[in-house]
C-alpha cells in the first residue's frame, strides 16, 4: 500500500484586554502540518490503521503493533497491519454529554498499565500515560525519517483506558507507519 495526504492542525486565538483607557489586542495563529508524499523515497510511510470503538466503564483495549492476532490491527484488505516505525499517532475521545471529569481516555501505560512492553512513542517511561478528556484530542508526530521504532514482544503495545468507573466512551485513532519489511517509496515530512 501507498499513501499520500497530510496531517494538519491549526490554532486561530485572539486575546483582548481591556485598560482604561484603551485595550489590547494580540492574535496567534499556527498552522502545523506533515505531509505523506508518495513521490519520493527518501521515506517509507505504507501503513494506515483506523478504529472506532466504545470502551466500558473501566475497560482497557491493547493494540499490539506487532501482532497478528485475529483481534491485532488489519489493513483495509484484512492482512495484519503490522508496524516496524510509526510516524504519527491520532486519538480523538468523541465522547459527548459526559460533565467534568468523566468519560476520561487514558493512553499509553503498555500491556498493564505500569509499562510492560509499551510502545515507547511519546513518552520518556514505559509507564507514562495522557488522559484525553471528551472532545479532546491527541495528535503525536514524528517529522524525522525514522518514526518511532516499534519492536516486537518489547515495545510494541499501546494501550487505551477507560478511566470512568461508571460511563462508557467512545474514541477514534488512526496510526500511519511504516509496515515490517517495507519497501514501499512513500515520503513523509515535516511541513508548516
Amino acid at each position: 500500500m501507498t499513501l499520500s495526504g497530510g496531517i494538519r492542525t491549526s490554532a486561530s486565538i485572539t486575546a483582548v484586554n481591556d485598560f482604561d483607557l484603551a485595550s489590547g489586542t494580540v492574535a496567534l495563529s499556527r498552522n502545523w502540518g506533515f505531509t505523506v508524499d508518495s513521490s519520493a523515497a527518501s521515506k517509507t510511510c505504507d501503513l494506515l490503521w483506523q478504529h472506532e470503538e466504545v470502551l466500558d466503564p473501566s475497560e482497557t483495549l491493547t493494540i499490539d503493533l506487532a501482532g497478528s492476532a485475529a483481534g491485532d490491527p488489519k489493513d483495509y484488505w484484512g492482512a495484519d497491519a503490522r508496524f516496524d516505525r510509526v510516524h504519527a499517532v491520532l486519538v480523538k475521545n468523541t465522547t459527548s454529554g459526559a460533565a467534568a471529569g468523566e468519560s476520561l481516555l487514558e493512553v499509553g501505560g503498555g500491556g498493564d498499565g505500569a509499562g510492560t512492553s509499551a510502545f515507547g512513542w511519546l513518552f520518556g517511561d514505559g509507564a507514562d500515560t495522557l488522559e484525553v478528556a471528551p472532545g479532546g484530542f491527541l495528535a503525536a508526530v514524528h517529522g524525522q525519517d525514522s518514526g518511532w521504532m516499534v519492536t516486537d514482544s518489547t515495545a510494541d503495545i499501546l494501550r487505551l483506558c477507560n478511566l470512568d468507573g461508571v460511563n462508557s466512551i467512545t474514541f477514534q485513532i488512526a496510526i500511519i507507519g511504516e509496515s515490517e519489511g517495507s519497501a514501499a517509496t512513500t515520503t513523509t515530512t515535516a511541513g508548516a
